[in-house]
């Protein structure tokens, strides 16, 4: 639940921007707008602070007290900040409230220069990869497509934390892949959707140029997949801003065109 910390300089302003971002989040919390995401047994706030239910919470899921800090909606640390969003995200909000819980915690991230995204009840580092305008603008539609947002999410998380470069990477293909068997309603390869991605821009009145663009880029990006990831370990980590942005600016496309 924990993510990995970025910020070790004392003399930086990441605490400053951690209390604004929980001022902001408090208000929320104090002021009703919450309440639109959590269940009625949640939605108390006393002058001081969570109710019993919030308590009970903590014991239940993390097996420990919640901080005190917490429970007043005082000025806490980013570690138990962390940890309470994300028990929010994972226990308490709504089902169908959870992406907008999550649009509206990276709004303040942003908002405050926080350098994380929070993802499917995890914070993952902001590094390049998750703040290319490409990859936040998928982040908002792809939850569509369960499979797709799936296989995008770990990419991004294995990127951003550093972690193996060629299963991010593969990730990212099998996000595109999912996301066009989703719309074309096939369960083909990525190398045998090409075809018929044409033919189905062509036949949605896609200029030719259009739609050679995009199948020149569809074959050229399952080549590169084909044998430096899937056959071979020979990716280059100084390709993933490309593949990254390539693989957003495809699905997004596609989407836009035969979604």
């Amino acid at each position: 639940m924990v993510s990995k910390k970025i910020f070790l300089n004392p003399n930086n302003t990441f605490t400053e921007s951690v209390s604004k971002f929980w001022l902001a989040f408090t208000n929320c919390m104090k002021n009703g707008e919450f309440f639109d995401y959590v269940p009625e047994e949640y939605k108390t706030i006393t002058g001081t602070g969570l109710n019993e239910k919030w308590g009970s919470t903590y014991i239940e899921y993390l097996g420990k007290a919640i901080p005190f800090n917490i429970a007043i909606l005082g000025d806490a640390k980013w570690d138990e900040i962390e940890e309470f969003i994300c028990l929010v995200y994972d226990y308490v909000v709504l089902e169908d409230k959870r992406s907008l819980f999550e649009k509206k915690i990276n709004e303040y991230l942003g908002r405050f220069d926080i350098k994380f995204l929070f993802l499917k009840g995890q914070f993952i580092t902001a590094d390049f990869v998750a703040n290319q305008p490409t990859v936040t603008e998928v982040l908002e539609w792809i939850d569509l497509y369960p499979d797709a947002a799936k296989a995008y999410r770990a990419a991004l998380k294995k990127l951003s934390n550093k972690e193996d470069t060629r299963n991010a990477i593969d990730d990212m293909r099998l996000a595109l892949e999912s996301l066009i068997r989703d719309i074309m309603g096939t369960t083909k390869t990525l190398e045998n959707q090409i075809q018929p991605i044409g033919s189905a821009l062509k036949n949605k009145g896609v200029l030719p140029q259009a739609v050679t663009l995009v199948t020149t880029m569809l074959n050229h990006y399952a080549k590169y997949q084909n044998d430096n990831v899937k056959h071979h370990d020979t990716v280059d980590v100084n390709d993933s801003e490309l593949i990254v942005n390539m693989t957003a600016i495809i699905m997004k496309y596609i989407r836009d065109r035969l979604g």
